[in-house]
């Protein structure tokens, strides 16, 4: 690695600027006593999606049905609502109201509460302001829903979602073809196979938006 930056250096050293530029942009390494999300890096005509990882059984569990993702076991959609940003995403409460749910960034990405090691922020590409206020009212709409988490990772009913299906089916929604996202398909075994009582799950992975280009990654941040 140290010939490789020499070579660099030798060849323009504004090459090497440029590369370091980039890396710092793109990913960074925080710790978590001085993390604090940062919405003006956020457009408001603009929607994200945000993904986070943690350290509990529930994001390990969520983390091992990914495809190449090994860090990212939660996903929700940032948009500019009431006057501030909010993260909707649905997770299991296990009380009597709805699991969809919208939060602060600085709630969603309570890095000590939420045991938070790993974050991104992905953009999406091309959204007119039609499309903007779409995704708003479809996502405004489950507010009135009682959905709860699918605990199952059904695929058959409205009224229970789990994570990426909630994003999925709101993408879809506004356009079918171009937010297609594939849907994976895995033999179970073991603790898996007694849990969904199955021998083959069909879900949305948390990380099958990675596959779509409309979805662009902005920036990551790992945490100690």
């Amino acid at each position: 690695m140290v010939l490789f930056f020499k070579f660099l250096l030798a060849k323009n050293n504004s090459v090497i600027f440029f590369v370091i530029l980039n890396l710092f942009f793109i990913s960074s390494c925080a710790y978590k006593n001085d993390f604090t999300f940062d919405d003006k890096i956020l457009v408001k005509d603009s929607i994200y999606l945000v993904f986070r990882g943690t350290k509990t059984k529930q994001g390990f569990f969520a983390r091992d049905f990914n495809i190449i993702d090994s860090l990212s076991s939660h996903i929700g959609i940032a948009l500019y609502y009431k006057k501030r940003w909010r993260v909707f995403h649905i997770s299991d409460y296990n009380d009597n109201f709805s699991d969809i749910r919208s939060h602060p960034t600085n709630v969603f990405f309570n890095i000590k509460k939420e045991k938070i090691n790993y974050i991104s922020l992905w953009g999406v590409k091309k959204l007119s302001a039609t499309d903007v206020s779409r995704v708003k009212e479809d996502i405004i709409g489950y507010e009135s829903k009682k959905v709860k988490f699918d605990k199952m990772f059904a695929l058959d009913n409205k009224n229970k979602l789990y994570c990426s299906e909630f994003v999925n089916n709101v993408f879809t929604s506004l356009d079918s073809v171009k937010y297609k996202i594939p849907l994976t398909k895995r033999k179970l075994s073991g603790i898996y196979k007694q849990y969904f009582q199955k021998d083959t799950l069909i879900y949305y992975s948390v990380d099958s938006f990675h596959s779509n280009l409309q979805f662009y990654k902005i920036k990551e941040w790992y945490f100690e």
